[in-house]
């Protein structure tokens, strides 16, 4: 790639084996003038709430033995949450395709889990009338946005699959996810109704090593 070569990345899309270099006369000249009022700082968590939003998985079909629910993944969620989006990818994954005769059933992990944490319950879902249906976020993200990427993409697969009801199964702090999702969902006019929610083991009343942080 020639040095003054523009350099347009899409959403979504990684651009990889650059070398910058950062030339002892100040920056490289660039055609047409730079808007500084256009440009925007975001906090960390900010910028990881547009990065959710960008690589987001929905209706994705896999498998719960899938190399991206691995435990390396689980630790890189809570630790690197960055590594992750771009690696393990977050979103709501299908481990069938989507069938209009079947209630989704959508499960969310704890802290340091995956998908793979629900391989019993999932295995023993009656299939002939639910479907399963998986969250994967970083559980190392605010729980704030994890919730609200939670709210967006369920909204996503209900304009594109139209379906009425849901019902939702959490484990540890998946629990407080889904409640924050569950809260985003009820202000919406036009939701799927979700008669069952399940928490398994969630830290409702909070615990001490969050004064921690």
């Amino acid at each position: 790639m020639a040095p003054d070569q523009a350099i347009t990345c899409a959403a979504a899309t990684p651009v990889e084996n650059l070398d910058l270099v950062i030339p002892a006369t100040g920056r490289a000249p660039v055609d047409g003038p730079i808007n500084i009022a256009r440009l925007q700082v975001r906090s960390i968590d900010d910028q990881l709430s547009v990065s959710l939003g960008a690589v987001t998985a929905v209706g994705e079909v896999v498998s719960l033995d899938d190399p991206r629910f691995s435990a390396e993944h689980a630790s890189q969620g809570l630790w690197r949450p960055f590594d992750f989006l771009f690696e393990a990818r977050p979103g709501v994954y299908f481990l069938e395709p989507y069938s209009s005769k079947k209630t989704p059933v959508l499960f969310v992990h704890g802290i340091n889990g995956t998908p793979a944490s629900f391989h019993t319950l999932i295995g023993n879902l009656d299939r002939s009338r639910f479907q399963p249906w998986v969250y994967y976020y970083p559980s190392g993200a605010h729980l704030g946005a994890v919730a609200d990427h939670l709210d967006q993409t369920i909204k996503r697969l209900q304009l594109q699959h139209g379906f009425k009801r849901l019902l939702l199964v959490a484990y540890s702090m998946g629990g407080l996810v889904s409640r924050g999702f569950l809260l985003r969902n009820q202000t919406e006019t036009r939701r799927a109704d979700i008669p069952l929610f399940v928490s398994i083991s969630s830290p409702w009343g909070g615990v001490p090593s969050a004064a921690k942080a």
